[in-house]
């Protein structure tokens, strides 16, 4: 394990959070919960495919949710009581398969989220419940909350958490350890591990992710960032560099 090179990758987090973190306004993901909606769904979507495709699918399905005012019924408080409908749900499950969502788990997967934030607070803001549950040092009960949204695994989980602490800067509220549950294993910090000899292919999740942690704290780089790195240099092609 080279301490240069964790060090290395850990420095694109940088330009991650230029490219992907920076354009949101923070006053307004917590004060909106349309806006909280979509900068959870932006992570929730991409799941075993191709970003790019992720990213039309996600297109397509904010698309039918605004034709379907489903901001304006978040501002006016009426998700709750709609949500218990039968009917509407299948409405709506209906409108996002003829709107071009025809991945049948995204949309139970966005009918479930819509449940789940029906029962988080008055205003139904994703976003300001979760950084108040990691501002009460309960990180580990929202991570296993949000597992309980269909289709929201453990990648997806962390990947969310881990974009939300890092935009809020929430790590003084977070035990060193628990960063292993903001740690997204995806095809490319798989790579970068295993590369850097820190944990292989063959181990659990758990054991990768203690595996990151250990390796962070040795190197004295923040797991989140050591995370978005990983991915950044692996997408842009930069892991020669790094590897050399």
């Amino acid at each position: 394990m080279s301490i240069e090179q964790i060090r290395r990758i850990a420095s694109f987090a940088e330009l991650y959070q230029r490219d992907f973190l920076s354009k949101y306004d923070q006053t307004l993901l917590k004060t909106n919960s349309w806006e909280a909606l979509n900068f959870f769904f932006e992570r929730a979507f991409m799941r075993g495919r191709k970003d790019i495709l992720s990213g039309v699918f996600l297109g397509k399905a904010i698309e039918v949710l605004r034709k379907y005012s489903l901001n304006t019924i978040l501002i006016n408080r009426k998700l709750a009581e709609l949500i218990k409908s039968s009917d509407w749900q299948n409405d709506l499950k209906q409108k996002l398969y003829t709107g071009g969502v025809n991945n049948r788990y995204d949309r139970e997967m966005i009918i479930s989220t819509l449940r789940y934030i029906c029962g988080i607070n008055e205003d139904n803001n994703l976003v300001m419940h979760s950084i108040n549950k990691i501002e009460e040092k309960s990180l580990k009960e929202l991570y296993y909350e949000l597992d309980t949204i269909f289709g929201i695994g453990p990648k997806l989980d962390s990947f969310f958490l881990r974009d939300l602490i890092c935009l809020y800067k929430l790590e003084e509220h977070i035990e060193f350890d628990d960063f292993s549950f903001v740690q997204p294993i995806d095809t490319w910090v798989e790579k970068a591990i295993e590369k850097l000899a820190i944990a292989h292919s063959i181990e659990s999740l758990d054991a990768k992710r203690e595996a990151i942690i250990r390796a962070c704290k040795e190197a004295d780089v923040h797991p989140i960032s050591f995370n978005q790195g990983c991915w950044y240099s692996g997408y842009h092609k930069k892991f020669d560099d790094v590897f050399k």
